[in-house]
């Protein structure tokens, strides 16, 4: 193929000619990925489980630890999961296993806002719903990045810092089920229906679940929240009180982690996975530089 016109040498003051007109484009498939979303949040649950099951049988199996002790029992009453990974060497196997559930579940907001925008595109689910979902992944995103901060100031260092990073996930994990629900509702399979809609007791299923969540997380934040800030909402230095808050962070347990994961294996079933195509495309232009050099962009 002709390289197009020979530009004349340059003269020493006159600038170098460039030519470099496109002679042909290129659009290559390199590959597509069948995923769906809901793996990689199944993934995500369960690499935290795994890291609570690590940490509580190093902690109970190789460290002494005076359990009515711990900065935790001393401030909320009673020792939560996170005392599980306070105490070395458990902090560091955990701090070692975290980012696996983390990346997994920064993944799954990133092709969860891909799914969101492309069904907003196809008309299944209104604009409001992308915007929401845009929102809810930056701040998820965010408050997610900042739960390793529970390995970096352990409560015999500072409680309320410690703590702190632990409301970021909850308030993150209500945000995602929020998102799931709605997105489920808005395409018509429900929570647990496969018909377009999705019936009346699978509907009813699904708002009960995320009231409960919601209910549940609040009443969690606002117990911690209150006892960090001098003015506990409960006198959690009683057995009552105590054993309350106690309940109150099990049930949260049970619908914040548990439950999720029941939910995800069915909308995995229940809904068709995503198609991520990978292509290569662009121009290819040729030209001279000087009138002897070839540049390719």
């Amino acid at each position: 193929a002709s390289a197009g016109p020979v530009p004349t040498p340059p003269t020493p003051n006159q600038p170098a000619t460039h030519i470099m007109p496109p002679v042909e484009g290129f659009d290559k498939e390199l590959g597509t990925l069948v995923l769906h979303p809901e793996t990689l949040r199944v993934a995500a649950y369960l690499a935290f489980i795994f890291m609570v099951l690590v940490s509580t049988a190093i902690t109970t199996g190789s460290i002494d630890v005076d359990w009515e002790q711990t900065p935790l029992y001393l401030t909320y009453g009673y020792n939560n999961v996170c005392i599980m990974w306070d105490y070395s060497p458990a902090r560091e196997v955990a701090a070692m296993i975290f980012p696996l559930a983390e990346y997994f579940l920064q993944a799954y907001l990133v092709v969860s806002l891909v799914r969101s925008h492309q069904a907003t595109m196809l008309g299944e689910t209104p604009s409001w719903f992308l915007i929401m979902t845009t929102v809810f992944t930056v701040v998820a995103m965010c408050l997610v990045a900042e739960v390793r901060m529970i390995f970096v100031v352990p409560p015999t260092t500072d409680v309320g810092h410690h703590t702190y990073p632990f409301i970021g996930l909850q308030v993150s994990l209500v945000l995602i089920a929020v998102q799931n629900y709605a997105f489920a509702h808005l395409i018509g399979h429900g929570r647990l229906g496969k018909s377009r809609g999705g019936s009346v007791a699978a509907s009813v299923l699904g708002i009960s679940y995320l009231v409960c969540l919601v209910i549940v997380t609040l009443i969690k934040i606002i117990i911690v929240g209150s006892v960090l800030a001098g003015n506990p909402a409960i006198d959690v230095q009683t057995p009552s009180g105590a054993g309350f808050a106690q309940a109150i962070d099990t049930l949260w347990f049970v619908f914040a982690v548990a439950v999720p994961i029941v939910i995800a294996l069915i909308q995995r079933r229940n809904t068709p996975p995503m198609v991520l195509s990978l292509r290569a495309q662009g121009k290819t232009f040729r030209g001279l530089v000087r009138g002897d050099a070839v540049a390719t962009a």
